[in-house]
């Protein structure tokens, strides 16, 4: 029998903070048997802007969610929240400025259909413009975020919600899959300037630093920021593949202004 497969998201501000969220969200539905959105009560329209993607997809579901912690933990905590709520036999955590590429689609829905408890996906991650990515070993380069629903609570997000684990007993109990080909595209540092900085101020208070990233902060003060202070060209490689189709009209919209690293209001 054909196995079925939840989606899951969890957001908050993210018209506010440049996220692709509804692309996030679509480049999965099309093997998601449900999608679950919680929603962190924010201010910024983002929860009507999930109503009207629910409204032309029956298979979204949106709850809202009390999210005033301010520490990395809440992520991991609402994450969980979302996987207990999916009804399938699989999970698929994706976050919010995240993409998969549709030619991945059929494999995983292949992979569901299999014995293994969970699967580990490989990642790519843009940086300074859309046609530039990290080197391998620059940040993390895989993660468990497709796992069957039975494996929760001892396969569960944790930490940052970064990836699925097991922090508190043996993962060897679960059957793996490696499945590294698949690369999830990770957007998170190709946002408008301005919102990216607005968020990273945010998540500092949430990891205890005092300070911004010294680029971040040089380009704030500057009013524009020079991607390069961050990495040395051996860090990156250019981008050789195609972005998913969901994603290339809000990769137009920002292009310019990501590239050009001008923080300002559009």
């Amino acid at each position: 029998m054909t196995k079925t497969i939840s989606g899951h998201m969890i957001i908050k501000n993210g018209v506010k903070f440049d996220y692709p969220f509804v692309e996030a969200c679509l480049s999965i539905l099309p093997i998601c048997d449900e999608f679950i959105f919680i929603e962190g009560n924010g201010e910024d329209g983002t929860y009507e802007k999930l109503l009207e993607l629910q409204s032309s997809n029956p298979k979204i579901k949106i709850f809202r969610e009390n999210w005033q912690k301010e520490h990395f933990s809440v992520l991991s905590e609402l994450t969980n929240v979302a996987i207990e709520r999916c009804k399938c036999n699989y999970h698929f955590q994706i976050q919010a400025d995240e993409c998969v590429h549709e030619r991945f689609l059929p494999e995983i829905k292949k992979a569901a259909n299999t014995n293994a408890d969970y699967f580990i996906f490989g990642v790519k991650h843009f940086f300074s413009n859309f046609n530039t990515i990290y080197n391998p070993g620059v940040y993390y380069d895989s993660f468990i975020r497709f796992a069957k629903k039975k494996t929760y609570p001892k396969l569960r997000s944790y930490d940052d919600a970064m990836s699925l684990g097991c922090p508190d007993s043996d993962s060897a109990c679960f059957r793996e899959n490696q499945l590294t080909g698949i690369k999830v595209f990770h957007y998170g540092y190709v946002r408008k300037p301005k919102s990216l900085i607005e968020k990273q101020k945010q998540m500092t208070k949430w990891w205890g630093y005092q300070e911004l990233d010294q680029y971040l902060q040089d380009g704030e003060d500057a009013g524009q920021i020079n991607w390069g202070q961050k990495f040395t060209p051996d860090k990156l490689r250019p981008f050789d593949d195609t972005h998913p189709l969901v994603i290339q009209k809000w990769i137009a919209e920002r292009s310019d202004i990501v590239s050009s690293g001008l923080v300002k209001e559009e």
